[in-house]
């Protein structure tokens, strides 16, 4: 009786050392790759005002283009980072693409980055969701990184000018996003 219960402690031993084992390589592997998991599954928002000049970045579009922030010089800009698996960003969505619609009359442009995304999942969530402002997957998390992203979905609006005029890490209502970007054309 002894020997089966020492087998259980020993079985219950090793498997608690093995999850404890994967979760610090997950853990480790996404602290290694720039992101906050503490905002990355938790609930937290925050927002920061204009933070100087927007970095640079190059994203092979879903539609076969390459775009950079140089193409969008002397217009403004909404760059959306979000991934198929994110219910707030699924959320958000159908309201950035009427969004889109509405000021891209006075030259504002939407980008999607999908972030630790599937590229086949990437493409079915936008044509599900009717997306058609460029997209695509920001592969190595390049330009995630550049942007110091701590979560997802996380939205920066980038002046006329090439300076970041807000980031909003979490999710935004309809009413933010048109209250900026009003702000943002004016």
């Amino acid at each position: 009786m002894r020997t089966a219960q020492r087998k259980r402690a020993a079985r219950a031993v090793l498997f608690g050392g093995g999850f404890l084992a994967m979760l610090l390589t997950v853990v480790g592997v996404a602290r290694w790759e720039g992101f906050d998991l503490v905002t990355w599954w938790g609930d937290a928002r925050a927002a920061s005002e204009a933070h100087g000049p927007a970095p640079e970045f190059q994203l092979d579009t879903f539609a076969g283009e390459r775009i950079q922030l140089a193409d969008f010089r002397g217009k403004p800009l909404v760059l959306n980072f979000w991934a198929s698996w994110c219910v707030p960003c699924r959320a958000e969505m159908p309201y950035f693409e009427r969004t889109f619609e509405t000021y891209r009359a006075w030259g504002v442009t939407f980008v999607g980055f999908a972030v630790e995304d599937d590229p086949g999942a990437a493409r079915d969530f936008l044509r599900e969701l009717g997306v058609t402002y460029p997209a695509g997957i920001d592969y190595r998390n390049e330009t995630a990184v550049r942007y110091r992203l701590t979560g997802l979905p996380t939205t920066i609006f980038i002046g006329a000018d090439g300076n970041i005029f807000r980031t909003i890490n979490g999710p935004v209502t309809e009413q933010e996003l048109i209250a900026l970007l009003t702000r943002l054309v004016v």
